[in-house]
């Protein structure tokens, strides 16, 4: 688990900045190409998920979205994971699954989900199709145990309803 992504990414800036002798990598520096310095920083992302992809492990990397850019009822820029340049969308492609997380209050309670459902606003969703368009409520005993139940209600009838899942978010 790499809990943040957003974390591990300023790490990349900053050791990429500090080896050009600068404190970040939009500053500018005679002799340092700018175009150079985030060519380097998007490979150091793209290596990290080649590797963790090619590992034969379950990676879990945690990040933070950046809000959609919306003009006019038209998204210019759908939300997605919150990493510079095109990095979040290269990790957003190799993704098997991506979930966004978000509570809503009910009543004096406070519920927690994920949804995997894409949208024009979005770009979560799951290529594993039990979660494709479902939302997940977490349990407050085993949070994880929403997962199970997709999988095992799954088995045979193909609808992958539970109590804790819905098509409806």
């Amino acid at each position: 688990v790499i809990d943040t992504i957003d974390i591990l990414s300023d790490w990349f800036e900053r050791e990429i900045a500090e080896a050009h002798g600068m404190k970040n990598l939009s500053d500018r520096k005679h002799g340092v190409s700018g175009f150079e310095l985030w060519s380097e920083y998007r490979e150091r992302v793209e290596n990290l998920i080649t590797y963790l992809k090619s590992s034969g492990k379950l990676a879990i990397l945690v990040a933070h979205c950046r809000e959609a850019k919306v003009v006019e009822d038209q998204v210019i820029v759908p939300a997605g994971i919150n990493v510079p340049g095109k990095s979040g969308a290269f990790i957003a492609a190799q993704a098997e699954l991506i979930g966004y997380c978000y509570r809503k209050e009910v009543g004096d309670k406070t519920n927690y989900y994920v949804t995997f459902k894409g949208g024009p606003l979005a770009v979560w969703g799951s290529r594993v199709k039990e979660l494709n368009g479902k939302t997940l409520q977490f349990e407050e005993v085993n949070p994880y145990m929403c997962f199970e139940n997709v999988f095992k209600n799954n088995g045979g009838n193909g609808n992958g309803k539970s109590s804790n899942v819905s098509k409806q978010g």
